[in-house]
């Protein structure tokens, strides 16, 4: 009697891994220049997603593997509510920085210097979230602090497991964080430059601005791109 093959299929973001989420996106980025890349992407979609072996899904039957791609489709196609700020990963609750107006320079260089790039993203989740180490009720608030930041390898390898919503949804905040420092920035340039009357200085405040033009594109860029990058959007039923 043949073996059955149980594949357990993510029903929500927080199913899946950041882990895995990277994994997917270095393959789409080697894949980005070639043809006909659809049913490898298929196939590695529930590879990676999935757990199964490219040599257990030619096994699967063909109204199977379509199914499975449909769920991971509607899963993808979730979106997160807003920020995710807890999330328990082996038996210990994380938070999101509470107060992020007030959050460390070493915490935020690290956040940065890695925000921009999915292979370092587990950096920025160590330093956003941390363990919590009290909680408590205030007017009805529940609140929480979380430990000081005190980066280690072995954090930033924990947060490889941290689920894919609050993932999402911390990049995006800090994409909407930045756009909006950004168009403050932009309009105080402006602002400088009506009352400037040295030509000089004022060309100067012109490459300022853009300069940050084209910060505030690239930012535009990354936000709407970010759901591009879905695995979803490679699903064909």
């Amino acid at each position: 009697m043949a073996d059955t093959l149980e594949i357990s299929v993510p029903t929500e973001l927080s199913d899946i891994k950041l882990e895995q989420y990277q994994e997917w996106v270095k393959i789409v980025e080697a894949t980005k220049d070639e043809e006909d890349k659809e049913d490898f992407l298929n196939r590695a979609l529930i590879e990676v997603f999935c757990g199964v072996s490219l040599t257990d899904i030619a096994k699967i039957k063909a109204t199977e593997f379509h199914k499975i791609l449909g769920v991971l489709e509607e899963t993808f196609s979730k979106e997160t509510n807003g920020l995710v700020k807890r999330f328990v990963i082996d038996g210990v609750e994380y938070g999101f920085e509470p107060n992020i107006q007030e959050i460390k320079t070493g915490a935020y260089v690290d956040i940065e210097a890695s925000l921009v790039s999915w292979d370092n993203f587990n950096i920025s989740m160590a330093a956003l979230y941390r363990p919590i180490t009290r909680t408590r009720t205030a007017a009805g608030v529940k609140q929480y602090e979380i430990e000081d930041y005190n980066p280690t390898d072995e954090k930033s390898l924990v947060m490889l497991n941290a689920p894919l919503d609050a993932v999402l949804s911390a990049k995006v905040f800090f994409c909407d964080l930045g756009m909006e420092l950004s168009q403050i920035t932009l309009i105080y340039s402006e602002g400088e430059m009506k009352k400037e009357q040295d030509t000089q200085q004022k060309k100067i405040l012109e490459q300022s601005g853009d300069g940050i033009n084209q910060y505030i594109l690239s930012l535009e860029e990354m936000h709407s791109s970010l759901m591009k990058q879905h695995p979803y959007h490679y699903c064909k039923r």
